[in-house]
């Protein structure tokens, strides 16, 4: 039987585990990794931005353009905001490592693609990225707060 719906473990109220699990249960704890859903459509969207860049960066400014790659920067927009609007914040959330694999895995093809659409007819699908792309300074910055405050400070 496993830990946690022992007898003797303190969190264990009798029965089996709930039907259904709550979103969230506080400021900082959640019923299921949010983080994984933030990590993972942050990957999606940079590989969905990667591949409208790989398709169309060469289409001249002036040339007829298609509906569907704005709207798979819709989606990209929305796969990296909503997540981060939704639910609470863990104490992992925000911390150097994260935010270098967000930087490098994230941040970076959003920028290389926004940099090859620039000149391209789909050039305000650039604005998008560049703009995504803008948003992980923020996340380093409040990774930066969340480190210092984290530490005990030895005046306090």
């Amino acid at each position: 039987m496993a830990l946690r719906v022992h007898p003797r473990n303190p969190r264990y109220h009798g029965g089996g585990p709930p039907l259904v699990k709550p979103f969230c249960l506080g400021l900082r704890r959640c019923a299921f990794q949010l983080n994984e859903l933030r990590i993972s459509s942050a990957l999606q969207a940079a590989i969905a931005a990667g591949v409208i860049a790989y398709l169309f960066s060469d289409v001249a400014p002036g040339a007829e353009t298609k509906l569907w790659p704005y709207l798979l920067a819709c989606y990209v927009a929305l796969a990296c905001i909503v997540p981060w609007l939704v639910g609470c914040f863990v104490e992992g959330e925000f911390g150097f490592r994260l935010s270098a694999v967000l930087g490098i895995v994230v941040a970076l093809p959003l920028a290389v693609s926004a940099y090859y659409l620039q000149q391209s007819a789909y050039y305000w699908i650039s604005y998008v990225f560049w703009s995504l792309t803008g948003l992980w300074p923020i996340h380093v910055v409040l990774s930066c707060v969340a480190v210092v405050r984290s530490r005990e400070t030895p005046w306090a």
